[in-house]
């Protein structure tokens, strides 16, 4: 039999181990405690020596809270083994503190004899490995999550696409057959150019979702605009819904200003839709923010309606996703996309009872001035125009429509031809599809502006990505109209880069 272990040595060792180290008698009574066992449990050595491990004092392993049956306890069991090693992830330790540990317990025994002399137990802190798991994990959530949305986002641009030139097809047919038509056939010729012009709204919603849509991009004094549209929402609230409003001066944002007004106004009804019948209260704030990151715009539309779950707050920037009867789910997936777009986000904070707050970040241009009005540039008449676009419909119809108005049209399906026509004779507008199958819209409209700065362009897509129109800067001749459009939209936006009087 060789000699009992020499306690000073072992003491000497166990003092430079970072885990906590507890010697047990076999009827649990702890007789050793290492400095490290000490600080973890929160009790002085003095304390501890004599105690039982199923002291209700100690409740060193125990994750229940002192509720398991003893013989349930690890050193209980480690004892009653004769040698097992059980590791155990148990609760609390040191007083005070939420973090579980990890613990082994094992039974030292000394060799060659059958009697049990002792149960080491050794337990160490891993909160910071604990919290670097949970971190791990969430941001693999977090990138799922992403993944999945990137996911609808693709799935909802492709329809988008395919649908608006559909759609600009069946909207420019109706409104050339509508000049043609006799008076019984002009009510149902109407009705075929709305139903194109609502499902036009549906896909630039998806778009919006998809990758934050068309954009203009100008600048907006951020509280007139939300001023603004706080009076219009208002108007649609039950008479005992108060709005306050709170908007403080902010440096003005660089956006597509049609679609802010429809992300905000879209927030502050969907705030007065919450409080149901009932009186409540809207609040929309306006304010300004600087941090590391730069300067930003914060706007808010806060009620103190139901509320929403976890599960809710979880899937309410999905397209389709709605908690309305009537919805079409695709409000707020295209708020996230206009805000994603301009490199902002949107902060939601709710809970079931105490309201809802939608939160838009967005970055603000301090370095720029609104702009005042200035005389209009003289423009010359339009004449010529050269379109390109990939859709034998769309070709025909815009031709049509720009030749009844005098227009001489030359129409190419294929944008590696535009720079060859373009140098032979030049024309008061271009209308250039960016999206072309053998060629990048994109690409040609930036040689476009290298060879001729000053020629007016009008840009349209039934799809393009803010990356897309980045070239459409305040001031220069290009503008963007997207897919399906009506007559009056194609007059309106020619007639900003060219006349008034463009087309009839």
């Amino acid at each position: 039999m060789e000699p009992p272990l020499n306690r000073r040595w072992f003491e000497a060792a166990a003092s430079h181990v970072d885990a906590g180290v507890v010697i047990h008698a076999p009827d649990t009574a702890i007789l050793y405690a290492n400095a490290r066992a000490v600080d973890l449990l929160g009790m002085t050595r003095e304390h501890l020596t004599g105690m039982l491990a199923v002291d209700p004092d100690l409740r060193l392993l125990d994750p229940a809270g002192g509720e398991l049956p003893v013989q349930d306890y690890p050193v209980v069991r480690a004892i009653q083994g004769g040698g097992d090693v059980v590791d155990q992830l148990v609760g609390t330790l040191r007083p005070g503190t939420v973090e579980p540990i990890w613990a082994r317990v094992s039974a030292l025994l000394y060799p060659n004899v059958e009697a049990l002399e002792a149960v080491v137990v050794t337990f160490v802190d891993v909160t910071a490995l604990r919290r670097a798991e949970e971190d791990r994990r969430r941001a693999e959530a977090v990138a799922l999550e992403a993944a999945h949305l990137e996911s609808l986002a693709l799935l909802a641009g492709g329809v988008a696409h395919d649908f608006n030139n559909l759609l600009a097809s069946i909207l420019g047919a109706s409104e050339l057959a509508k000049r043609r038509a006799g008076a019984d056939l002009l009510p149902l010729l109407d009705l075929i150019g709305v139903g194109a012009q609502r499902a036009g709204e549906l896909t630039r919603q998806l778009m919006a979702y998809a990758s934050g849509g068309q954009v203009v991009r100008e600048l907006v004094d951020p509280p007139s605009l939300v001023g603004e549209l706080a009076k219009i929402a208002h108007a649609s609230y039950g008479v005992d819904v108060e709005l306050t409003r709170d908007l403080q001066p902010c440096a003005p944002l660089l956006v597509d200003a049609t679609q802010l007004r429809q992300v905000v106004l879209n927030l502050l009804i969907n705030a007065g839709q919450a409080l149901g019948a009932g009186p409540g209260q809207v609040t929309v704030r306006c304010r300004q923010r600087a941090d590391a990151a730069g300067t930003q715009v914060l706007i808010e539309v806060q009620d103190d309606g139901p509320g929403m779950d976890a599960d809710t707050q979880r899937r309410i920037f999905e397209p389709f996703f709605t908690t309305k009867p009537t919805g079409t789910g695709l409000g707020l997936a295209a708020v996230q996309g206009f805000v994603r777009a301009f490199g902002g986000r949107v902060e939601l904070e709710s809970a079931l009872g105490q309201g809802t707050t939608f939160r838009l970040v967005l970055p603000a241009e301090s370095g720029l001035q609104l702009p005042g009005e200035v005389p209009a540039p003289v423009k010359p008449a339009l004449r010529k125009a050269v379109v390109v676009d990939d859709d034998p419909v769309l070709r025909r119809l815009l031709g049509e429509v720009l030749e009844s108005a005098g227009v001489q049209v030359t129409s190419l399906a294929r944008g590696a031809e535009l720079l060859a026509t373009l140098r032979r004779e030049l024309p008061e507008v271009l209308i250039l599809d960016l999206v072309l199958p053998d060629a990048s819209g994109v690409a040609l409209l930036q040689a476009v502006r290298a060879e001729w700065p000053q020629l007016p362009v009008l840009v349209c897509s039934g799809y393009a990505t803010p990356d897309d129109v980045q070239d459409l800067r305040p001031g220069e001749p290009t503008r963007y109209l997207s897919k399906p459009f009506t007559r009056q939209q194609l007059r309106a936006a020619l007639g900003k880069l060219v006349t008034a009087d463009a087309i009839g």
